[in-house]
């Protein structure tokens, strides 16, 4: 069973809507992972900032993976907390 990190959910603010359209363009969610996928090559400044945004929103630990192959980096909160707040706030599986 996954470890639960205790979230305490963002207010309203323009960091989050920025997190939402991040994740409405690069991310999806699985029952205990947010995934958010981008270009290693073209996007290692939009990583780091987008690293940096989710640490200050939501004080959990980023993983960042690479895949040559492909050219991707993904970046991976493993958080069943978070995915619980996203899809409260209308973010579906998937997605």
């Amino acid at each position: 069973m996954p470890y639960r990190r205790t979230l305490h959910p963002p207010t309203l603010s323009e960091e989050l809507a920025e997190f939402f359209g991040i994740m409405i363009g690069d991310g999806s969610i699985t029952r205990y992972q947010v995934v958010i996928a981008l270009d290693s090559l073209t996007d290692i400044e939009f990583r780091t900032y987008i690293t940096q945004l989710i640490m200050g929103l939501f004080s959990l630990p980023v993983a960042l993976q690479f895949r040559k192959e492909s050219r991707c980096a993904v970046i991976t909160i493993n958080s069943v907390e978070l995915v619980g707040f996203l899809v409260k706030k209308w973010f579906t599986y998937g997605q």
